[in-house]
């Protein structure tokens, strides 16, 4: 959920550990303990901000893109196959 926080939030600029806390609803601790278990498997990177040095940044590194695109396909796939059984709809077939 992290990763798809920070992978969303990119767009509006700097990542803050304290944007995350909130967007999350978890107190800042929480999300710096989380983003401290992603900088530990290489997902994110962190670094304090140019501009206010108070602030922490964290950003997406590769693996991390590769992790958040591998669970965005695993999601693919399982709306594919069990979103039809459980509105009882079928999928059409392919020609």
């Amino acid at each position: 959920m992290l990763l798809l926080q920070i992978k969303g939030l990119e767009a509006r600029g700097a990542v803050t550990i304290g944007m995350l806390a909130e967007r999350l609803q978890i107190r800042h601790h929480s999300a710096v303990e989380l983003v401290d278990r992603l900088v530990k498997r290489g997902l994110v990177a962190r670094r304090r901000d140019d501009g206010d040095r108070r602030q922490v940044v964290v950003t997406l590194r590769p693996a991390g893109e590769t992790v958040l695109r591998r669970l965005a396909l695993y999601s693919l796939a399982e709306l594919r196959t069990e979103a039809p059984a459980a509105t009882g709809h079928t999928a059409p077939a392919r020609p």
